[in-house]
């Protein structure tokens, strides 16, 4: 008896020494992983910035606009100024109406369509008055505080889309009333607030303005499509048309994203009780490591505006796959939104092309009195479509008349923008050209 009590404690002796041993050393790999993890953090840190931008979001703030030089001031207080009856666009209210209408083709409009949307533009004259004001503006600034982006008082997106939605179907009226003019003015009015918004360096800002910008091009393309539309209206529409280079505020937007994310991580760990529960545990417990994959994962999703976004998603994709070991679906989550995110800045930029080489095949038709055979004359048909990378199809038909189509876009985009959102109008990515040298009542089914 008295040796097995020996024996036991003994063997608890030994056991308790080596689960000592255990922590121990689970103690010191803890300290090795935190230490690996700051080391990773600077290096990931290093290649971000040389690659995409400096972490410092001081050099992304915008300059300061006097309040009556900035667009951002009259497009605020016109959208806040918009009155639509009936509710938000999900109770079947003038909302929803608005919606339907601005994705509507003007050859499907109803007369009931055309006196209803007169009664709204008619009783919002002074909101579209304010809104007016911001295309004399030549620059803007939101003043929102990108370090505290998700806790500052971003003037309500929503309002902007309202907006732009009644823009938009206000434009498609003035052309199916023939007033061609007038609806170019209106689209002017859409480049303005789509300009204002593309300038800030907040993604979501961005994807709103590229939203807006969408509906800007869908407007000229309508007016494009018109054989009453004249050399005089067509150079004014090319002069509309946005040069803002959204893949480097796509670039520049990741950096900020990035900043903040980051910020909300360490703000996470330092509060008692946790304002993100959605952050996996992995993070809360190593953030070094988890910011260092997340620098990782934004790095090279900015590789995607290099090229066709088609041809970069599926080259960085296998990469990008391996990188979530620590931060799991909160990282696929990232991933997600953020391709998403590229795929509308392309087919923006496709669009945009489109809207670029279809004015300059109308005006140059309108002297030469006919179509070119081929588009090798336009340095901007040459490369491969930001969006789908494939190659541009255009065709000059019997009649005269000619078609510039970016084949597969619209399916690409209606997957990432469904048709019945109100922030896309028609077949964007189908412009048809009448014949050249005759003029009559605008082509309202094109």
């Amino acid at each position: 008896m008295r040796r097995g009590m020996i024996h036991l404690r003994r063997t608890w002796r030994w056991a308790v020494i080596a689960i000592l041993g255990l922590v121990a050393m689970a103690l010191v790999a803890w300290d090795v992983l935190k230490v690996y993890g700051r080391h990773r953090l600077r290096e990931a840190r290093a290649a971000f910035e040389r690659e995409v931008g400096t972490l410092d979001l001081g050099a992304y703030e915008l300059a300061a606009v006097p309040e009556e030089k900035n667009a951002a001031t009259w497009l605020t207080a016109g959208a806040e100024a918009l009155i639509f009856f009936g509710g938000d666009d999900k109770s079947g209210g003038e909302k929803k109406l608005i919606a339907d209408l601005a994705a509507k083709p003007a050859s499907k409009w109803s007369k009931d369509d055309d006196t209803r949307m007169e009664a709204i533009v008619a009783r919002n004259a002074g909101g579209l008055l304010i809104l007016d004001r911001a295309r004399s503006c030549i620059t803007s600034n939101f003043y929102i505080d990108y370090p505290h982006v998700a806790s500052t008082k971003i003037p309500r997106l929503i309002d902007f889309l309202y907006a732009a939605r009644l823009l938009r179907a206000k434009a498609t009226l003035e052309f199916r009333r023939g007033r061609l003019e007038e609806s170019a003015h209106t689209a002017e009015m859409l480049g303005s607030l789509a300009a204002s918004m593309e300038r800030e360096p907040v993604l979501i800002v961005l994807l709103v303005g590229g939203t807006v910008e969408r509906l800007q091009l869908s407007a000229v393309q309508d007016l494009v499509h018109s054989s009453s539309a004249n050399l005089d209206l067509l150079a004014r529409l090319g002069s509309s048309l946005l040069t803002t280079n959204l893949t480097a505020q796509y670039r520049r937007s990741l950096v900020v994203d990035s900043a903040w994310m980051m910020g909300e991580i360490y703000e996470e760990l330092s509060e008692a009780k946790p304002r993100l529960p959605s952050f996996p545990w992995a993070i809360r417990q190593m953030p070094d490591l988890a910011a260092a994959q997340l620098l990782d994962l934004q790095r090279e999703l900015a590789s995607i505006g290099e090229g066709p976004y088609s041809v970069s998603k599926k080259a960085i994709l296998p990469s990008v796959s391996r990188r979530s070991f620590l931060t799991g679906s909160w990282d696929e989550g990232v991933l997600e939104n953020k391709l998403n995110a590229a795929a509308r800045i392309s087919s923006v930029l496709s669009n945009r092309r489109l809207a670029v080489l279809a004015i300059g095949l109308r005006l140059g038709a309108e002297e030469a009195r006919r179509y070119p055979s081929d588009l090798s004359a336009y340095a901007e048909a040459v490369e491969p479509d930001p969006f789908t990378g494939k190659p541009l199809h255009y065709q000059v038909r019997a009649d005269g008349s000619a078609e510039l189509t970016s084949p597969g876009a619209a399916e690409m985009l209606a997957e990432i923008i469904p048709r019945s959102s109100g922030l896309t109008h028609g077949d964007a990515y189908r412009w048809l050209l009448p014949a050249p040298g005759w003029a009559s009542s605008p082509t309202l089914d094109p």
